[in-house]
């Protein structure tokens, strides 16, 4: 399993992505193509300043990429750039799905909230993180069919990885109070 202790400082972002990997490699196929669902993957060109999408070859270093949050995580190095989260530029990657699906299904996990008075260092790195990509998601809302966006999700921190199962209750638990609206938008 993923241990926190063996991840070691980065050049280029505080920690390297060399355990996640490791991860990756354990758990899931190498290839795209051994996937049973097509999957698309959207990461950012750092360099290049624009939205790379992955779809086949090789999986593990389009995850990484797409999940390398920048300054925490070392960018990752692919085909001479480097690429970072996805929603650094496209939080809500919705326009490689057109006339790929019949739905499109959205989910916003960084909901924002004012209910905070008093803000420490680290709110303000993550509210700012969560400002630069909302507009963007939202802005995108006429192009989904189903958005699923939790209200008190920002309870959590972004960084609070001792609540994953408490995180991932909430939002299952939102999300199946939404369960008849979701079938009835899907016909099903």
């Amino acid at each position: 399993m993923f241990d926190w202790h063996t991840l070691t400082i980065g050049s280029l972002g505080f920690l390297k992505m060399s355990s996640i990997e490791k991860v990756l490699h354990e758990y899931l196929p190498q290839q795209f193509s051994s996937l049973s669902i097509p999957l698309y993957v959207c990461a950012t060109d750092i360099i290049n300043n624009q939205t790379v999408f992955f779809s086949e070859g090789d999986l593990i270093p389009a995850l990484l990429a797409s999940s390398s949050i920048p300054v925490i995580y070392e960018p990752v190095k692919y085909k001479g750039t480097y690429l970072v989260d996805g929603g650094v530029i496209n939080n809500l990657p919705v326009e490689i799905l057109r006339n790929k699906c019949d739905k499109i299904i959205a989910v916003h996990v960084n909901h924002l909230s004012n209910e905070k008075k008093e803000i420490s260092f680290k709110d303000i790195i993550e509210k700012s993180f969560h400002l630069s990509i909302n507009h963007s998601v939202y802005s995108k809302l006429n192009a989904i069919d189903i958005f699923i966006d939790p209200p008190n999700m920002s309870k959590f921190s972004m960084f609070d990885t001792k609540n994953a199962p408490h995180i991932f209750e909430y939002a299952y638990d939102y999300t199946c109070q939404m369960k008849n609206m979701i079938l009835s938008n899907l016909n099903l």
